[in-house]
């Protein structure tokens, strides 16, 4: 029954872990577009050429993704993103 009850416990706790992992300190990076005023959060690099882009601070909340050329996003002004505390 301990066992049962550890491996529950693992599993919430790195599911908590998994969904901040990207925003550590409250924190996210984001370009907007100039015509719309869209906000795209900045995630990860998916190869050498490619990061990919969401529409909220949080990976595991985006229902909009997209892919964006290194060298575009360099050029972008990036701004940063401050999560308020609960």
């Amino acid at each position: 029954m301990f066992s049962g009850l550890l491996v529950v416990g693992l599993k919430f706790m790195i599911g908590i872990m998994d969904a901040n992992r990207y925003n550590l300190y409250g924190r996210a990076l984001f370009i907007q577009e100039q015509e719309t005023l869209n906000k795209w959060f900045i995630y990860h690099p998916t190869n050498k050429v490619h990061f990919i882009l969401g529409d909220t601070p949080n990976p595991s909340e985006s229902t909009v993704n997209r892919f964006i050329e290194t060298t575009v996003l360099l050029n972008e002004k990036i701004y940063v993103y401050k999560a308020e505390r609960e």
